[in-house]
């Protein structure tokens, strides 16, 4: 099963299994994954599947949300991705089973709009 891991410096900060439902992130606390950081907007980003691909979409964040140091507004995920949110990342643990592997078709990544600046920090 796909999971998201929040960590600041290095160090564990939550642990989540991705579902049928999204994964909410923010600082407010009645997200899935709170990210306590001035930087980061209430409702920052959400992490959901798609006809079989992994996700993540910024909710109009005023930071942004970043992907591989890549600004984005929605990306495709992959396993060992990074998501970057403030000063804290998540990675995506996404490692798929042999059968879908084997079975299933190659995904496209979803359309990456990224902005012209890299993630600094």
């Amino acid at each position: 099963m796909a999971k998201l891991s929040l960590m600041f410096e290095e160090k564990l900060v939550k642990e989540v299994p991705i579902g049928s439902r999204p994964v909410r992130i923010g600082r407010s606390p009645d997200n899935d994954l709170v990210v306590d950081n001035l930087a980061v907007s209430n409702d920052h980003a959400r992490v959901f599947f798609e006809s079989g691909r992994l996700v993540v979409e910024d909710r109009g964040s005023l930071n942004g949300t970043f992907v591989n140091d890549l600004r984005v507004e929605r990306a495709t995920l992959h396993d060992g991705d990074s998501i970057w949110i403030g000063k804290h990342h998540i990675k995506v643990d996404h490692r798929r089973s042999n059968d879908q592997r084997n079975h299933g078709a190659r995904h496209q990544s979803a359309p990456r709009h990224a902005a012209a600046s890299r993630r600094h920090g």
